[in-house]
């Protein structure tokens, strides 16, 4: 009785069918793991992405003001210097709208 178990058993194992069916699970499960990893590996992209993107607006903060400062700084040297002084003053907002 155990050697037809065996054989059917055999027999079952060496079927297109189920050789198919087991084919099929492993490039299933191939697949799977290399869409996951491609998955992880856009998750890391991404997080590199954003902490650049951060990066980025505090370093446009800084710089913002920094010309702001600068922009003021050239405005009162200007309005402090005879040589651009003019017989007729500008008005306020024409002279440089940092």
């Amino acid at each position: 009785m155990k050697a037809r178990t065996l054989s059917k058993w055999w027999d079952g194992l060496l079927d297109p069918r189920n050789l198919y069916r087991e084919r099929n699970h492993l490039r299933d499960a191939e697949e799977k793991a290399r869409l996951i990893a491609h998955v992880l590996e856009l998750q890391d992209t991404l997080d590199d992405l954003s902490q650049r993107v951060e990066c980025v607006k505090e370093e446009s903060v800084k710089l913002r003001s920094e010309n702001q400062v600068l922009g003021q700084y050239i405005q009162n040297l200007m309005a402090s210097s005879s040589v651009f002084q003019s017989s007729t003053p500008a008005p306020k907002g024409d002279l440089y709208d940092w």
